[in-house]
């Protein structure tokens, strides 16, 4: 994993730590992606849930502990 990539989720991780918002979530998947130039169809396949779900945190919904629990440990 690169460096770039390492910094990212460490960023990623602070925010989920700090406050679990679910908009705060959103953003921060959508600039990673944005940032890796990852689309999200491929982001989602890579964190395990589907691009629907991705799209929906990505916009403010509240994500079930299931798919929170699967973006936590993508972060990780």
């Amino acid at each position: 994993m690169g460096q770039r990539r390492r910094l990212l989720r460490r960023l990623i991780l602070r925010s989920v730590r700090a406050t679990v918002v679910p908009l705060k979530i959103g953003l921060l998947l959508l600039r990673w992606g944005a940032a890796e130039r990852v689309s999200v169809r491929q982001l989602a396949k890579d964190i395990g849930i589907s691009y629907s779900t991705l799209s929906r945190v990505e916009n403010g919904e509240e994500p079930s502990g299931k798919r929170l629990a699967a973006i936590s440990r993508w972060v990780l």
